[in-house]
């Protein structure tokens, strides 16, 4: 199965310690899955950006790991109204 793992891309702002905190997660989790038999897409989104909704329709379900965009959890919502629009199957 082709899983994409969704996560906030950060911002220019964020230091080292904000980017490795995410991309931590994000390799625990791409690792699980790649162990358990899947493909895994990491699919970081940018405030701006909407290239990633055509990487997630390329996808068989969708990971969320996405808590914000551009580290702002306001936008978490729109991130998540935007999959529903897809109707690509995602994690809460």
């Amino acid at each position: 199965m082709k899983i994409g793992i969704l996560f906030d891309g950060g911002s220019q702002d964020w230091d080292q310690k904000d980017v490795a905190a995410i991309m931590a997660n994000v390799t625990e989790i791409q690792g699980a899955l790649r162990r358990a038999g899947h493909e895994t897409t990491l699919l970081p989104v940018h405030l701006g950006d909407v290239g990633w909704l055509r990487r997630v329709q390329r996808q068989d379900l969708i990971f969320n790991l996405c808590e914000g965009v551009n580290g702002l959890a306001r936008y978490e919502d729109f991130a998540v109204a935007a999959l529903e629009l897809t109707r690509i199957p995602f994690t809460g």
